[in-house]
């Protein structure tokens, strides 16, 4: 069909090229119709009327590729993306416009992203097998988004990027998670120390209160005064919110035990010279503040290879910050503290009246804690 391209079952694109006849420079127009080929038959008409007539409206075109936009799209995301972030997007960008660096934006079709995401799905790897899934669609969102900065740039079709699919990933066993006994946390905590004692009060405290990685790592030396630690904050990768992850504030009576390990915590820091000492973050990361993607404050995944070996040292399976917290109440149930003390130290969501009203006694929830304490020694 002349001038016209099935782009999909449903899909065609008008294209014709024509002179102009105030600057005799040749132009395209282009015109996507959805429906039969009678439509795009009837929207060609219509379209070389408009030409002969002078009334069409072209498309704005450019002469750049998809490469020379890299640069600025790449320097755009510097200023928006953390560190390590930004990393992983500028490789996974480098390679796609290995394969779509030539093209011109405002051509592309949806058969030219067809095309490219299924040789994608093909490429191998140098054992010959192929490229994960995962690979796959990290190539394809990072040719979404490139795309996207382009033609708003150029105020191309946005339309375009509905067509880009990535590969399924099928189904994914939900983690169950695990928690610890009783011994087996006093040991987890002992080796800790032994091993990794920078980590060993920030862990102390998941293992003691109960509280979320976020909670805990955002807690500030102002937040422990007064017989008190309150959880007023919380953060993720650097973000900080106010309240914890369902917006609630947490305050617990800062037992003897969690004194004498926080005292234990900030001599350590004053001897080694912490470079984070002028923050006011209770376990901000080891690195200065201005070279973390986090601005000082702590990733969980900081903790996977301490926790893997010891782990591994005391002879259990692997755990994950969140799963002492899961330690945390099962050993509590079992020590038979009630539902409601408990609830109101996790803060744990629940249908029942009474949490609407009752927070718990400080008598009862530094009860819990030396309880805890006493258990994991």
């Amino acid at each position: 069909m002349q001038n016209i391209k099935q782009l999909d079952d449903r899909l065609f694109e008008v294209r014709i090229t024509y002179p102009d006849a105030l600057t005799g420079s040749i132009r395209t127009v282009r015109r996507r119709v959805h429906g039969s080929v009678s439509d795009a038959r009837l929207a060609r008409a219509e379209l070389n009327d408009q030409i002969a007539d002078g009334t069409v409206q072209t498309a704005k075109t450019s002469s750049k590729t998809i490469e020379d936009w890299t640069d600025e799209y790449l320097a755009r995301a510097r200023l928006r993306l953390a560190a390590t972030s930004f990393e992983s997007e500028r490789r996974n960008i480098l390679r796609v416009v290995q394969d779509v660096g030539i093209w011109n934006p405002a051509a592309i079709t949806v058969l030219d992203l067809d095309r490219v995401t299924e040789g994608w799905a093909k490429l191998t790897k140098d054992d010959g097998s192929l490229l994960s899934k995962a690979t796959v669609r990290h190539y394809v969102g990072a040719l979404k988004r490139l795309l996207k900065f382009v033609l708003r740039k150029i105020q191309g079709d946005l339309s375009l990027l509905l067509h880009l699919e990535s590969p399924e990933m099928g189904t994914r066993p939900t983690r169950q998670g695990t928690a610890l006994t009783a011994c087996e946390a006093g040991k987890f905590l002992k080796d800790m120390k032994a091993t990794y004692p920078q980590y060993y009060a920030l862990i102390y405290m998941l293992v003691v209160t109960g509280q979320r990685f976020g909670s805990v790592s955002a807690l500030r030396w102002q937040d422990v005064e007064d017989g008190w630690i309150v959880f007023a904050q919380s953060q993720f990768r650097g973000t900080v919110k106010e309240g914890n992850k369902t917006g609630k504030v947490v305050r617990l009576p800062l037992t003897k035990d969690l004194l004498r390990v926080l005292q234990w915590h900030r001599e350590r820091m004053v001897k080694m010279q912490h470079p984070n000492l002028a923050m006011d973050l209770v376990f901000p990361t080891c690195k200065p503040a201005d070279e973390t993607p986090g601005r000082g404050y702590l990733y969980a995944s900081s903790l996977t290879k301490p926790f893997n070996n010891v782990c591994s040292s005391i002879g259990v399976g692997r755990i994950t910050p969140h799963d002492l917290r899961r330690t945390f109440n099962s050993i509590q149930v079992e020590a038979g503290t009630s539902g409601t003390i408990l609830r109101s130290i996790t803060s744990h969501s629940s249908t029942a009246m009474t949490d609407r009203y009752y927070f718990g006694s400080r008598a009862a929830k530094e009860t819990a804690l030396s309880t805890m304490t006493e258990l994991i020694r």
